[in-house]
């Protein structure tokens, strides 16, 4: 049975929020290093969000197929499919889809910016807690001004 949530109005501007199933802060990471995982996985579950974590950009793409996500957070390179192409098939099998890139490689992050790869951000490791938070919370304010409609 599909999960249906009801638009929520907003009685003083008239708008007419639908993220409260599109936009409600569930997010994909894909990432091959064990300890970065953990450490994304960790600070966005103490944020608030419904986090599913993976290792390549395979498994990313069959959590895609099983679940719906407001964003995907993923490193460029990984084994098997890099994240660059992750994110392109993504994007084009689901278009409200948010990505946030990752990776410590300049030439990379250059390279994901030249394809013009659809990436709500552009991330260099190492990262703080408070970067990716805010990266993130940034992504998902859009995710769910881009669904409200004003009526």
């Amino acid at each position: 049975m599909p999960d249906f949530h009801l638009p929520h109005t907003d009685q003083n501007s008239g708008v007419v929020n639908l993220y409260s199933k599109t936009c409600s802060g569930r997010i994909l990471v894909a990432e091959d290093d064990n300890s970065v995982r953990i450490f994304i996985t960790r600070a966005l579950e103490q944020a608030g969000y419904e986090v599913t974590a993976v290792e390549d950009g395979y498994m990313a793409l069959d959590a895609l197929k099983r679940a719906s996500y407001d964003l995907l957070i993923t490193d460029i390179i990984m084994p098997g499919m890099d994240g660059i192409a992750l994110s392109i098939k993504a994007t084009n099998d689901n278009p409200d889809l948010r990505v946030v890139i990752i990776s410590g490689y300049a030439s990379e992050r250059q390279r994901a910016q030249n394809l013009k790869v659809p990436a709500a951000a552009t991330l260099p490791k190492p990262f703080t807690l408070a970067e990716i938070r805010q990266h993130v919370a940034k992504a998902i304010a859009e995710c769910r001004e881009r669904k409200s409609v004003t009526i």
